[in-house]
């Protein structure tokens, strides 16, 4: 909406009353295009919250699976202490787990 001029002492009652209509109508507007704005923006909230609890859900799904895969992986090579998974990858023609060792 445009800039409204304020009335001169000499202003007619009707010209006040209209322009005091449209500052009312200007700021209903403001406020319905506001809580429009607000209700989309709680809305987006309330999508994001439900895409970050699942992202934690599966995070820690993730997590634990990785866990028992680690306890798993030190049982199978008979170690006692976590060896990182880097070192078995890079030395693999070297290593030799528990399985080969029973075999002998």
């Amino acid at each position: 909406a445009g800039q409204l001029a304020p009335p001169g002492p000499d202003a007619d009652p009707n010209s006040v009353q209209a322009l005091a209509r449209q500052m009312v109508e200007e700021a209903s507007a403001a406020a319905h295009a506001a809580e429009t704005r607000a209700d989309e923006i709680k809305e987006k909230y309330k999508d994001a919250i439900g895409r970050l609890e699942k992202a934690t859900l599966s995070l820690n799904q993730t997590k634990m699976e990785g866990d028992k895969m680690r306890k798993v992986l030190l049982r199978e090579t008979g170690l006692g202490e976590e060896v990182p998974l880097q070192v078995l990858l890079e030395d693999a023609h070297a290593w030799r787990g528990r399985a080969p060792q029973i075999t002998l």
